[in-house]
């Protein structure tokens, strides 16, 4: 289209009309953004439902899926977190949510995937993708392996209660008490000072 005096005040009207499209859609991020670190998460929830309703980006559908499974809506959750990982194929969160998800809906297989996929993507910075796969192992009774997954995540962060918690737990049901103990009391003294990671 040429710009000529004719079709400027309509050209005028849409560059107005997108400028303002953009000045809501900026508006409504920041209050989902603002209520969800409030924990605020259904008014969030609603929130994010409206932004995505125009825009599917994959920080925002992370973001939606987080509180989703916040919200126990893990049929939600599930969709936000593939979305994510369709536009962002390596997304570490991604997967470690999709995992989490995937635990609470009790699909197995998908979740071990996931969480192995978030390690494959990224093995040196997510202690969190390695304490969720053997939190997945210890519970199928899969303990060797839910020890070293567990021992991995310590290695990456010494201070990642989650995974000393796990230890104590695959030491009690193999009956190595003492060790158990130990690796509980490691646990305690750090969730005693920061509460336990992991997220979501």
């Amino acid at each position: 289209m040429t710009l000529t005096h004719r079709n400027r005040p309509v050209l005028l009207s849409l560059i107005s009309l997108l400028l303002l499209t953009v000045a809501c859609e900026s508006k409504d991020v920041t209050l989902a953004r603002d209520a969800f670190k409030h924990n605020k998460f259904e008014l969030a929830y609603g929130l994010y439902q409206k932004v995505l309703d125009r825009t599917q980006s994959a920080d925002l559908l992370l973001e939606f899926g987080l509180i989703s499974f916040k919200l126990q809506k893990y049929k939600e959750a599930k969709q936000a977190f593939q979305a994510v990982l369709e536009q962002q194929p390596d997304s570490v969160e991604a997967y470690i949510g999709l995992g989490k998800t995937c635990q609470m809906r009790t699909e197995w297989a998908e979740a071990e995937n996931a969480f192995k996929n978030a390690i494959a993507n990224d093995p040196s910075k997510y202690p969190e993708a390695y304490s969720s796969l053997g939190e997945l192992y210890e519970f199928h009774d899969r303990l060797e392996e839910a020890e070293k997954a567990y021992r991995q995540a310590i290695e990456l962060d010494p201070k990642h209660a989650k995974a000393y918690r796990g230890l104590g737990t695959v030491a009690m049901k193999q009956t190595r008490y003492t060790e158990a103990i130990s690796w509980y009391e490691k646990y305690k003294a750090l969730t005693e000072k920061t509460p336990p990671v992991g997220n979501p």
